[in-house]
């Protein structure tokens, strides 16, 4: 099941246009240094797209922690900023997408 979890999760990432994040405190700079600097560049632009669409959806009074946490707006985020955005931004799409295609395969669903 271990093996399914890390192919839906890729599959993803992969479908939303953005690098796969294994882990937080992964440099995700790294991850796309492999591209085309205008994918590298597309792929960040989606990711921050992402995270900061996650502080507009939440609760209004969690929106001024997560600002503050996840440093939106700020020049220049901190490491442990930039490692919270990752973690929210995984949690998103575990949530949301890899989850409920996991729950459809186990419970025999086409898809």
């Amino acid at each position: 099941m271990n093996h399914l979890l890390k192919i839906l999760t890729t599959a993803a990432y992969l479908e939303l246009g953005i690098a796969p994040i294994e882990y937080a405190v992964h440099d995700y700079g790294k991850l796309l240094e492999g591209l085309p600097p205008e994918e590298a560049r597309a792929a960040k632009r989606k990711f921050r797209k992402i995270w900061r669409s996650l502080v507009k959806q939440s609760d209004p009074k969690l929106a001024h922690t997560w600002s503050r946490q996840l440093g939106l707006g700020a020049p220049s985020p901190t490491k442990q900023q930039k490692n919270a955005r990752k973690r929210e931004v995984h949690r998103r799409v575990m949530l949301e997408q890899v989850l409920p295609t996991l729950k459809k395969i186990k419970d025999g669903d086409p898809m």
